[in-house]
Parts: structure tokens; C-alpha cells; sequence
């Protein structure tokens, strides 16, 4: 069996900004602060993309 081909770790820059614009320490200290209990995962993802949506207004998320 061949061993799997490593895939490349992304930039630090990627990991730190959401949509190239939002910081991701202040979308996440936006959303404990709102939300600090969720109820489920899509009541999760939904407050996150408000977070986001709060801290760069300007950023273009996929749909």
C-alpha cells in the first residue's frame, strides 16, 4: 500500500484572517461575547458568519 502523499499546511496569513478581511481572534472574541453557548452546529456556523459579517462588513463569504 503506498503511504499518502502529505498535503501542504497553508500560510499563516490564511490562518489568522476569514475572507482575507477578518481578523479570526476578533470574530471569535465577537462571537463568545454574543453567543457563548450554542445549541447546535448549524446554530453555530450561522452565528459565525454574523461574527464575521460584524467584524469586516466588507468581506465576501461564499454562499
Amino acid at each position: 500500500m503506498a503511504a499518502p502523499i502529505p498535503t501542504p499546511r497553508p500560510a499563516p496569513a490564511a490562518l489568522e484572517t476569514i475572507a482575507g478581511s477578518a481578523v479570526l481572534e476578533e470574530v471569535l472574541a465577537c462571537l463568545y461575547a454574543w453567543w457563548p453557548v450554542f445549541h447546535s452546529e448549524a446554530d453555530l456556523q450561522h452565528s459565525f458568519a454574523l461574527a464575521v459579517g460584524e467584524v469586516a462588513p466588507g468581506a465576501q463569504l461564499p454562499s
